[in-house]
């Protein structure tokens, strides 16, 4: 079992992500910003917020450029850094993913957010966190399983499929696997990756 960190909790502001401290609500360089669809600096939402968002609206979306995936995917996995408030973000996610997952179909973003979170962590990334969001962090993920188990009812694409695969691999510690599973999501790989494999 595991609590996450509340989202009122004044420790938050001590947390980091790719733009600055995860209570700030405008953390984003104004030119990023722009680019991503927000009016202006100001209008980019706190990481809190976005949870909240999230738990109001978990149902799937066209793509992850929309709210609140966008800031999530950009300031908690921004070019395969990932930061403190992303190990307290994930246990929100997974939380909020389970609970969703019982009324009906949920985004597949709730495994995918995780997923490169703990392949990033695996691969070295370690950002300086408090020792009970850490505890927290790592505490959660077997639920990366449960929630797989939960979303078996959903309509899976091959995307999808390699993704849910992907995500239970990381989830057990096998970042290569669950790396080379997430390519496989792409329709043209597997058929070049089995020519390959029998040409050798």
């Amino acid at each position: 079992m595991f609590t996450p960190l509340p989202l009122d909790d004044p420790r938050w502001f001590l947390l980091q992500h790719a733009y600055g401290d995860a209570s700030q609500e405008s953390s984003a360089p104004s030119c990023w910003s722009a680019k991503s669809g927000f009016g202006d600096f100001s209008t980019m939402p706190s990481i809190m917020d976005c949870l909240r968002s999230l738990q109001a609206n978990p149902e799937p979306q066209s793509d992850h450029g929309v709210e609140p995936w966008n800031t999530l995917f950009s300031s908690l996995c921004h070019q395969g850094t990932i930061y403190s408030a992303s190990f307290a973000a994930v246990p929100h996610i997974l939380e909020i993913g389970l609970q969703a997952a019982e009324k009906g179909e949920i985004d597949i973003g709730f495994l995918l957010l995780p997923t490169l979170i703990e392949q990033s962590r695996l691969e070295g990334g370690q950002p300086e966190t408090p020792a009970e969001i850490y505890e927290t962090y790592l505490a959660s993920l077997p639920c990366i399983h449960e929630l797989a188990y939960a979303m078996s009812a959903d309509s899976w694409n091959q995307h999808q499929t390699a993704l849910v695969a992907a995500a239970m691999a990381v989830a057990q510690g096998h970042l290569q696997l669950s790396k080379c599973l997430l390519e496989l999501g792409d329709p043209n790989v597997p058929g070049r990756f089995l020519e390959w494999f029998f040409s050798q």
